[in-house]
């Protein structure tokens, strides 16, 4: 139920249910892509499950577009966050671009 005492619809339920279906998951490894970076923080999005989270360990030196290996750190069902750590396996980073060449 929202603060209103309707029940969620939209983003926020949306992340609520995915954070709710990782959350057995927590210490596994997926398969991503970075989807977001700025200076408010890096964002991958996994393949399967498709979801979403933001990478809050080992964020350096990814840019968007990179494909990496995360770990499920934690999850919060009521706030819709999940939260990944980066994880090296083989050569780490498998860079889409090449570095220092600006995307159009």
């Amino acid at each position: 139920m929202g603060r209103d005492g309707l029940s969620e619809s939209g983003p926020q339920a949306s992340k609520s249910a995915a954070a709710l279906l990782l959350i057995s998951r927590i210490g596994e490894r997926f398969d991503g892509i970075v989807s977001g970076a700025s200076a408010m923080g890096t964002w991958v999005r996994v393949f399967r499950p498709p979801v979403e989270g933001k990478v809050i360990g080992g964020q350096e030196g990814v840019d968007v577009g990179d494909r990496v290996t995360v770990e499920l750190v934690g999850v919060n069902v009521e706030r819709g966050f999940i939260d990944f750590r980066r994880v090296e396996e083989g050569p780490g980073v498998m860079r889409t671009h090449p570095v220092g060449v600006p995307r159009v």
